[in-house]
């Protein structure tokens, strides 16, 4: 439980929290798991062409000494085939197998005398020049069938006649025999075990009678000479073997002259079989011999040879591996650094440290995000002064709020004095305006921020009554509001400012025409709401620093001129947005218009 826990721990500590080193872990596992399967396909591959070079190789040694072996039978024929083409020397052997050695003897002296060009080395000679042609002839031998008698011609230039031999079982055809197939009385040494033989019939040419044969001893080392140039090149070794198991040959002289254990394996002619260890073989059997040739590989023998290649393709591909994971690891760790300055720089900024900064090194994704966070804490600073600055001056209406706060009913109960007064006086005029000034106290009192159109054109209607009664007939209001938008939500007192800079500023005294008109309709989402009027308009250079005043955070201790417009203008923008206020449009002498946008809802 406590392995899991630490296991989970280092888990969560150094993988799943952090980014860089969960890619750095993937990428290692894709590189180490993409080199090895590299690897081991160069290895299967090389493995595979190996094999295929030694097993080609086996085959032509097995094939070179079936070769051989097949031109030792021709030698054998051939001396036979020679023996019965030369008359005399056809007589002399015929005599030797069918009279004891000293009635040949006494044969041979006779002729001798009889005739001046008989030679009585002849046969002798011409056995000595088989021993000359033929390097790997040790003996040749006649036998007897009829006497049962040997006559050995050896390749030291001796001759050795054996008479009445016991027990002799020769095969009856041209067949491979193991020495084993001749007994000591033959006069075959038995200590000389990298020898054997090759029999062959004499019959007799008149009446086809078999009367002996012709046996010659071939030393072993003529097989090895027959592969000789492949023999470095083989991994293996090569098993030679009569019908019975008798090993003829044997490279590794482990088993000559004894029976081969594994004769049954290498009859089921399998590439592969289990011998004293698995191993490759190849067999081919001598037509009209029954000798086994077998090239023999062990598979352990072959993964020796690709031992060395294992090593350094091992070697190799650690190698690559920590190269290639070296060179990752360098650019991810700048990366997982560089993320960590972010990092840092962003729990200080949730500290409420404004003043943070992420260096900027070079221009790719990391250093976007390092540069929009710097934008963003300079604009997140920007946001709060501007904020802040708000707050204080709400904290300062609020205190000019409550410095001039008046008792309601009182400023009511007077207010309604005044006008009974003026009334029971004659001064009906005076009395209507104390009473709409009365209503207009009221609705300014009023803790609602927000407001319908309609409430506020009430309002405004209340203001312009009051001063048409003050200017008689010279002032007139027209009010065209679309019936849909009368319950749309506007500020309160977001109007009153700007009719009350109408009939501060730009009302004529002289004229009897003055008009202010209101006009509310909805345009691309918008609330639009138009105050014109054809007084006496604004001079270009104030209206470009009104314009320009509008543009600044609005506060009492910022001067300026009409403060009236820029509160109102400031409230729209703090309380809908920033892409929405006043827009003022105007020409001395003929009027000014100015355009109120907030959102339609």
């Amino acid at each position: 439980m406590r392995r899991s826990m630490k296991w989970s721990d280092l888990y969560y500590k150094h993988f799943k929290q952090k980014l860089f080193n969960r890619i750095l872990l993937i990428f290692c596992v894709t590189t180490i798991m993409a080199f090895i399967s590299l690897s081991c396909s160069i290895y299967f591959y090389f493995n595979q062409t190996n094999k295929q070079k030694e097993l080609y190789v086996n085959k032509q040694v097995v094939e070179n000494i079936g070769d051989y072996f097949t031109k030792k039978k021709d030698v054998a024929r051939n001396l036979v085939q020679q023996l019965y083409s030369d008359e005399s020397l056809t007589q002399d052997v015929f005599y030797l197998l069918q009279h004891d050695f000293s009635e040949f003897v006494s044969y041979q002296i006779e002729r001798y005398y009889r005739s001046s060009v008989y030679n009585s080395k002849r046969m002798e000679n011409f056995f000595k020049s088989y021993f000359y042609s033929e390097g790997d002839v040790q003996d040749i031998s006649l036998f007897s069938k009829q006497l049962s008698s040997l006559f050995i011609f050896h390749n030291n230039n001796q001759m050795e006649y054996i008479a009445h031999t016991e027990n002799v079982m020769l095969p009856n055809s041209i067949q491979l025999v193991h020495k084993g197939y001749v007994p000591k009385e033959m006069g075959v040494s038995t200590e000389e075990t990298n020898v054997y033989t090759i029999a062959e019939t004499i019959k007799s040419p008149v009446t086809l009678e078999n009367v002996g044969n012709v046996i010659v001893d071939f030393n072993t080392n003529g097989i090895y000479k027959s592969y000789q140039v492949l023999a470095q090149q083989m991994k293996g070794y090569v098993i030679v073997t009569t019908a019975n198991g008798d090993v003829i040959y044997d490279s590794t002289h482990r088993y000559t002259g004894k029976q081969y254990p594994y004769l049954r394996q290498l009859l089921d002619k399998k590439e592969e079989a289990e011998l004293e260890e698995p191993s490759y073989v190849h067999t081919k059997i001598i037509s009209g011999s029954d000798v086994l040739i077998a090239g023999i590989i062990p598979k352990s023998h072959l993964a020796e040879s690709m031992r060395v290649l294992r090593n350094w393709i091992f070697i190799l591909t650690v190698i690559c591996i920590i190269g290639v994971v070296s060179l990752a690891y360098v650019p991810i760790t700048r990366f997982s650094k560089r993320t960590q300055l972010i990092i840092r720089a962003m729990k200080k900024l949730q500290m409420g440290d404004l003043s943070v900064r992420i260096p900027v090194e070079k221009d790719d994704e990391l250093y976007q995000i390092a540069d929009h966070f710097n934008m963003m804490v300079l604009d997140l600073k920007t946001h709060i002064d501007k904020v802040y600055l708000s707050e204080l001056n709400q904290k300062n209406v609020e205190m000019i709020a409550l410095q001039s706060q008046i008792n309601p009913h009182f400023l009511y109960n007077t207010l309604e004095a005044i006008r009974m007064r003026a009334i029971s006086q004659g001064a009906k005029d005076a009395g209507e305006m104390i009473y709409i000034l009365a209503m207009l106290f009221r609705n300014s009192i009023k803790k609602d921020m927000v407001v319908t159109l309609l409430e506020e054109i009430e309002h405004c209607k209340l203001c312009l009554e009051l001063f048409s009664i003050r200017y008689k007939d010279r002032l007139s209001y027209d009010l065209d509001i679309a019936p849909e938008v009368m319950q749309s939500q506007v500020i309160k007192l977001t109007l009153q400012p700007i009719i009350e800079n109408y009939l501060v500023h730009g009302v004529r005294m002289d004229d009897i025409d003055n008009l202010i008109s209101i006009q509310a309709f909805v345009r691309d989402e918008e609330l639009v709401i138009e105050v014109r009027d054809n007084g006496n308009g604004i001079s270009a250079d104030k209206l470009e620093q009104l314009r320009q005043s509008l543009q600044l955070i609005y506060s009492f201790h910022t001067p300026g001129p009409s403060i009236g417009l820029r509160n109102v203008n400031e409230r729209i923008k703090l309380y809908f947005g920033s892409e929405y206020g006043l827009e003022i449009e105007s020409t001395p002498g003929i009027g000014t218009n100015v355009i109120v946008k907030i959102p339609y809802q």
